[in-house]
């Protein structure tokens, strides 16, 4: 071999060498640049460039631009309208993608929804449309911005199916974005319309919502078709691309291990315990979950398919409540019996040992053991009666079901209130029962059984509060905010504003109301920026004017103006009727879907009704305050008498207890 092809080799080799240790970047020629992206959030690194709001036929002159979260439709009685300035894209840029993204926080009904955004073609102003004006001085062609060619263009841009809560969707709005470009004056932003086989309405955060990271938001990639821009340049969004895959929210058991613990999440939205568990997507951590793979203790002891008994538990507290929420899977949900013995029926068990010595004694007052049917009945086993709060909903045919539990504090803890980093061990346990009789499968989380307080888990309360508590009562501190009448279709034309006492009744024999009673609490401003978390009306039963007690009362939120001393059962207002008689319009007089609903059996008690969702919307828009109604059902003849706001017993006139705090700080 010569010197020159020694030499050869030898260099060879050595840049080999040393290539091989260079990263790939440094060998390859110069990186093409990334597409610029940019994204249009309200509030977003200074942007306040997004306006929305809904449209409703319910309140058909009524504006909702400060509505969150927005409301869409499947029968298009919810029509929310967006539009997003694109002036921060740069004059020269052709925009190659454009991705507008809504966070669907909660829904009405469990079926899917097919949304379509729509290009609006005519000017209108978030802070007057209504469901018939676009502006103050300009009608709609047709209500809801549905005149085809002249309010919105009649082919959908974009298209999504909602089918989840909790997650974000993504319509691809490319065309929609590179026509406003070329022509801003154009941009009138969407108008969302959606279609489902079955009544459903889905809701999500609005560039008004508290936390920015959930507000809708355009991303938008471009390509430089001018001259290439400067370093100098101020962006108003981000150069940072954002996920645009929808995310699906799932509480499916699998088979991987569970933590042997659950933590608590610190109480920072609202919470309504009605059994839906949409009020739990933005609970972080772990979840807990019991399937037998996970199960300390089984039976039998062969295997049992998820899909026949599993659960899926979260935790969430503030200084009054202890929150589980519990998700179900059950391919046979069914009723034994309501008085049959509670553990052979499809069911959950949690144990608490509150004072933490693992020493499991339901003879003394920290151990409790709460068992709670799928239909939301539920049984204590320790001292005293503590003042739970259980509610419970079907998930569909051969789903399962769903649980909300409040716990209160002070029959669980030697010195409440709860504190941040309090550990209380705990256990949860499930049964299932698919042949009547016996239960079929019984599952324990921790230990040989649900007592084995040795074993038990930790549930840690993680995060923060304080939370403010207000209690408003006529003649509390001076309050006298309160006005409350019953309504009779005994005595249709009655009015008893000055009455001692709110009457609810059923007449099952004939199938209609006998007496719904009728309540609005004035709220005072809350601070800026505060959360009501939980809200609730408490109604004392003085009597009976029946006498079986078994009735079923349900509140439902008002939609119109009344007056105390004008309304009966045909009249609202003076001379303006209801509706439907009784307050019983689904789309002008009240909202169908009742905020809370249970059976009461007994007088000379207090009953406490969930509000929140309802206090939460009067607290960010007085306008919206028109009370509630309390109705009742029942298959016989039933009727209550619930002391009212002009009794001369003070302490058990209704009260409203309403829970707020500020907004813990949006992650960064």
């Amino acid at each position: 071999m010569s010197r020159r092809l020694t030499l050869t080799c030898c260099l060879a080799l050595i840049l080999a060498l040393v290539a091989a240790t260079l990263p790939p970047a440094a060998l390859a020629g110069p990186a093409l640049p990334a597409a610029p992206v940019i994204v249009l959030q309200q509030g977003l690194e200074g942007y306040a460039g997004a306006e929305d709001t809904f449209l409703t036929s319910w309140f058909p002159t009524t504006p909702q631009h400060h509505t969150d979260p927005l409301a869409v439709r499947a029968d298009g009685a919810a029509v929310p309208l967006l539009r997003f300035d694109l002036s921060p894209i740069p004059s020269y840029a052709a925009i190659t993608s454009a991705t507008l993204e809504i966070y669907v926080a909660s829904r009405g009904g469990i079926a899917p929804l097919a949304l379509s955004a729509y290009q609006v073609l005519r000017p209108w102003a978030a802070e007057q449309a209504t469901w018939r004006q676009a502006t103050s001085a300009q009608a709609w062609e047709l209500p809801g911005c549905n005149g085809i060619g002249l309010d919105r263009a009649g082919t959908a841009a974009a298209t999504a199916e909602l089918s989840a809560i909790g997650a974000w969707y993504a319509l691809d709005i490319t065309a929609l974005a590179q026509a406003w470009q070329a022509n801003p004056a154009a941009n009138f932003g969407l108008a969302l319309q959606g279609a489902s086989t079955a009544a459903v309405e889905y809701r999500f955060w609005s560039a008004e919502h508290w936390a920015t990271a959930q507000r809708p938001k355009v991303t938008i990639e471009y390509a430089f078709s001018g001259p290439t821009p400067t370093a100098t340049r101020t962006a108003t969004g981000t150069s940072t691309a954002t996920a645009t895959a929808t995310r699906t929210a799932t509480q499916t058991p699998t088979a991987t291990p569970a933590p042997r613990a659950l933590d608590a999440q610190a109480l920072d939205m609202p919470l309504s315990i009605d059994g839906f568990l949409e009020d739990w997507t933005w609970v972080t951590g772990a979840p807990l979950v019991l399937n037998w793979e996970t199960a300390s203790t089984r039976y039998p002891a062969g295997p049992v398919s998820p899909s026949d008994c599993s659960l899926v538990a979260r935790s969430q507290w503030d200084q009054e409540y202890l929150y589980f929420a519990i998700d179900v899977t059950d391919d046979v949900v069914q009723f034994d019996s309501r008085t049959e013995v509670i553990w052979n029926s499809d069911s959950i068990e949690i144990a608490l040992d509150g004072d933490g010595d693992h020493v499991w004694n339901t003879a003394g007052p920290y151990d409790h053991q709460f068992a709670v049917r799928f239909d939301g009945y539920t049984e204590h086993v320790g001292r005293g009666s503590p003042e739970i709060i259980a509610r419970a909903q079907l998930k569909g045919a051969n789903e399962g079901y769903t649980i909300e539990l409040a716990i209160p504090w002070a029959d669980l803890l030697p010195s409440p209130p709860a504190f941040s980093g309090m550990v209380v061990p705990f256990n949860i346990a499930i049964h299932d029962d698919d042949t009547f009789g016996a239960y079929d499968a019984y599952l324990v989380w921790e230990g040989s059984g649900i007592g084995d307080a040795g074993r038990f888990g930790p549930l840690t309360c993680r995060g923060l509060g304080e939370w403010y508590l207000e209690t408003y009562q006529q003649g509390l501190g001076g309050y006298q905010g309160v006005v409350d009448t019953t309504i009779s279709e005994i005595n249709k034309s009655a009015n008893y504003a000055d009455g001692g006492w709110l009457r609810v009744g059923y007449d099952g024999g004939r199938d209609i109301e006998e007496n719904a009673a009728l309540l609005r609490f004035s709220l005072p401003t809350l601070p800026y920026g505060a959360v009501v978390t939980r809200a609730r009306l408490w109604l004392y039963a003085e009597g009976l004017y029946h006498s079986n007690p078994d009735l079923k009362i349900r509140a439902h939120q008002v939609r119109r103006p009344w007056s105390e001393t004008a309304a009966t059962w045909i009249l609202a207002m003076p001379g303006i009727p209801w509706n439907r008689p009784g307050c019983n319009d689904p789309l002008t007089d009240i909202w169908p879907q009742p905020s809370d609903e249970f059976y009461v059996g007994s007088v000379g008690r207090w009953y406490a009704l969930e509000v929140t969702k309802m206090v939460d919307a009067w607290a960010r828009d007085a306008s919206a305050n028109q009370g509630v109604v309390i109705k009742g059902w029942s298959a016989g003849v039933r009727g209550y008498e619930f002391v009212s706001s002009n009794s001369l017993s003070y302490a058990l006139r209704p009260r409203l207890e309403l829970t707020w705090r500020y907004p813990p700080p949006t992650p960064t």
